[in-house]
């Protein structure tokens, strides 16, 4: 073949040998841990908002209940609010810290799914005849 500096470099090789393959298929995942650690924030926020509601009540409940000359109680409401927040601050946390499995459970194929999706793309990449 004639090396003139004059032909681009695309007619020295075949344009079907190119090895341009894309090894790693577009992935949703970014988006999806933006999204989960979005939610995780969310979730912080409320359950920090039902502790610190909660709690005020609670102790505004036990003045009043003081108040009236009953001998200081757990407010059921107060208590439900502070106790259910917790599960919501659990949650968040781990949500913006360690979502990681997670993601990788839901939004990733497994170690199977990849190993046959790199057989199919080898056989269906053509071979160079060199």
């Amino acid at each position: 073949m004639n090396h003139s500096p004059y032909q681009t470099p695309i007619r020295d090789q075949d344009v079907s040998n190119s090895n341009l393959s894309n090894p790693d298929p577009p992935t949703i995942l970014p988006f999806a841990q933006l999204g989960l650690r979005l939610l995780g924030v969310m979730l912080v926020v409320d359950g920090m908002g039902a502790l610190l509601g909660g709690s005020v009540q609670w102790m505004l409940q036990i003045v009043e209940y003081s108040n009236a000359g009953y001998s200081t109680a757990i407010d059921p409401h107060s208590a439900g609010w502070v106790a259910g927040g917790i599960p919501y601050l659990v949650t968040g946390l781990y949500l913006i810290t360690g979502g990681d499995t997670l993601l990788r459970v839901v939004f990733l194929p497994s170690r199977q799914q990849q190993a046959e999706m790199r057989a199919a793309t080898e056989q269906i990449a053509p071979t160079d005849p060199k």
